[in-house]
């Protein structure tokens, strides 16, 4: 039986063989390297709709047994709802999907999606604090973005339009791709002194 340090060696060399194959993959699709990465992209499709499905049936499980209370209830007869609906006889458009999308998902997401900037204002605007620079310019752009997100606004004045355009192009873009590329390197390192870790 392979040793605990082996295979920690071998997910690792695996990791890091995988991850080279899909960055060379995004910065130079030609054939020989697309030819590669496309059996990558499928398994890891597949072990991320296994794993999506082990958590749902963890999740039924779970609530299954507090299904008196009203929030378990309700998840587990969207859960249900949502089975019927994708196993039910027919197609895209003859099926009750799309009533179910029309109906409920749609209106629901966007509810959602509604009240997201203020809690997420709230919750940042705890965080900040009133006082200090930082909150000055988080109330700033959240107005102007607020503004620009208004129909009957940028009718009203087409340059919010632009400055929209200009914001999210000029300065809310460039700083998530910092993030998301900041987190990304900070997954890797730390997945990476982990696995040393437990080598040593």
């Amino acid at each position: 039986m392979p040793s605990p340090s082996f295979l920690s060696r071998l997910s690792g060399v695996l990791a890091g063989l995988v991850g080279a194959i899909v960055f060379v993959h995004y910065f130079w699709p030609v054939t020989p390297v697309r030819e590669a990465a496309q059996p990558v992209l499928r398994s890891v499709v597949l072990l991320g709709g296994m794993a999506l499905v082990l958590a749902a049936w963890r999740l039924w499980a779970r609530h299954v047994r507090q299904w008196r209370q009203p929030e378990s209830a309700a998840l587990l007869m969207g859960m249900v709802l949502a089975l019927v609906a994708g196993l039910w006889p027919g197609d895209s458009a003859t099926g009750p999907g799309p009533w179910l999308y029309t109906w409920l998902l749609r209106p629901g997401w966007a509810a959602l999606l509604a009240l997201m900037p203020f809690f997420l204002a709230a919750a940042l605007w705890r965080r900040l604090g009133v006082d200090g620079p930082a909150a000055f310019a988080f109330v700033t752009g959240l107005v102007l973005m607020l503004l620009a997100q208004t129909p009957l606004l940028v009718a009203a004045w087409p340059a919010l339009a632009e400055l929209r355009h200009w914001l999210l192009t000029g300065l809310v873009a460039p700083v998530l791709r910092g993030v998301l590329i900041g987190l990304s390197l900070s997954f890797v390192l730390s997945v990476l002194a982990r696995s040393r870790g437990r080598q040593a």
